[in-house]
Formats: C-alpha cells, structure tokens, sequence
C-alpha cells in the first residue's frame, strides 16, 4: 500500500490557480502534437487539423460525460463548466476522429492517410493525460490489498496508472504498425474494457459499465468494417 495525497492544483498565483490535470492535459497535446508535425510537409495544415480535432475531442468529452451523467447537471450554464471537471476520454476520441474527418473531408484529403501518422502519438498523450487523472485523483480503482494500492481515503486500484501504462504499450505497438487506426480502437477498448473492471463506477448495468458495453459495440463495428474492406479488398493507399 502506498499513502498518496492528491495534487489538484499544482501552484497558485494570487487568485489565479494552475490545475494539475488541466497543466497535464496541455502538456500531453503539445508533446504529441510537436512530435506528431515532424512527419507532416504541410505544416499550416497539419495545425488547421489539430485544432479542429482538439476542438472536437473537448466537445466530444463533455458530450459523453453528459449524457452519462446528465443528474449531475442542475442548470443549463453547468454544462459549460469544464473547468470544474467532467469529460470522457472515449468521447473526446470519438469527437477528435469526427472532426479529423470532416476537416479532411473538406479538404478532400485521405483521412487513413493522414490519421495513420498522428494516431500513435494520441496514444502517447493519452498516457500522460492520465498522470493528471492520478494527481488530480480522478476515475480511482475500486478497493485492493495490492502491493502497489494507492491510499488516499481506503487503498485501491490506481486505475488511471493503469490506462497510463495500457496507452504508453499501445504507443510503442502502433509505432510499428501500418494499420494504427483500427489497431488503436480495437487495443484502446480492449484495455479499456479490462481496466474497467477494477474501476469505481457508481453503477454498472448487467454487471458491465456503460462504458464497457459502448467498448463491446466499437469492437464489433470496428471488426465488421475490417472484415467488409478485406472482402471488397478496399485500398486506402493515396497520398497525402
């Protein structure tokens, strides 16, 4: 077991805070973002895609986190109220890709194409988006006895390490792999799916997360579409 005391906000300046999930999320999206860019020619371009899939990941985030817990909300402005936390990673991916897309798609450029070389580095800053889901002390692990149990209240599962250490793999795979769009949804909801067995939900539905059971069904799509491209053998191959 291993004492922890949270770490909200990270310094203050007067009246100003600096929050440490906030500083954390930041931190990841430049890292992979810069590191991303280095396999882009068309520099302006790339950064028009990057802000709009960032936009979308927020919108997407708070979107899920909405409707899966919409009780929380007791007037219209809350919703608004990011700051104050609330969003849902697999929201903000489902939102980044729907922007990606529709930004390529005005462009008409090959959204495979382009996506293939940015995907590995979203996995590289989720990993360390969820360091500030730890030190903020957000979306902990249900109670264990295990060596490595983070005590802050009673000793749990330190689940956003999990995710932490689950994407950093997944970087590392999708680094070597062709196919990293696909590969990076099928590896994320199967970790995902895993790790959200030991995560602290207030509920669960059929002795699944809501979570869980959007993860069983982006597999199966996921799967399906694999299984039509192969069939009607569909190339993917243009340049950007």
């Amino acid at each position: 077991m291993i004492n922890f005391t949270p770490i909200p906000v990270l310094f203050e300046i007067g009246f100003l805070k600096v929050f440490t999930h906030g500083t954390l999320i930041a931190i990841a999206f430049l890292i992979s973002s810069y590191l991303a860019s280095k396999h882009f020619k068309n520099k302006d371009q790339y950064w028009n895609l990057i802000f709009f899939s960032f936009l979308g990941a927020i919108i997407g985030a708070r979107l899920f986190y909405i409707i899966f817990y919409f009780n929380q909300f007791t007037s219209f402005l809350d919703i608004f109220k990011i700051w104050e936390g609330g969003l849902i990673s697999y929201g903000g991916i489902f939102g980044g890709f729907l922007f990606a897309y529709l930004f390529l798609r005005y462009k008409k450029l090959n959204f495979i194409k382009y996506t293939r070389k940015i995907i590995p580095y979203m996995a590289l800053g989720l990993a360390i988006g969820r360091i500030g889901c730890f030190l903020n002390w957000d979306d902990y692990g249900i109670a264990s006895n295990l060596p490595w149990a983070i005590k802050v209240d009673f000793p749990r599962h330190p689940t956003q390490l999990y995710h932490s250490l689950a994407n950093f793999i997944t970087f590392f795979i999708l680094r070597k792999s062709k196919n990293t769009l696909f590969l990076f949804i099928i590896l994320y909801s199967i970790f995902r799916f895993i790790i959200d067995f030991f995560r602290d939900y207030p509920s669960k539905w059929l002795l699944l997360s809501p979570s869980q059971w959007l993860l069983i069904l982006t597999i199966i799509i996921t799967l399906l579409i694999l299984k039509f491209k192969k069939k009607n053998n569909i190339s993917t191959k243009k340049e950007v």
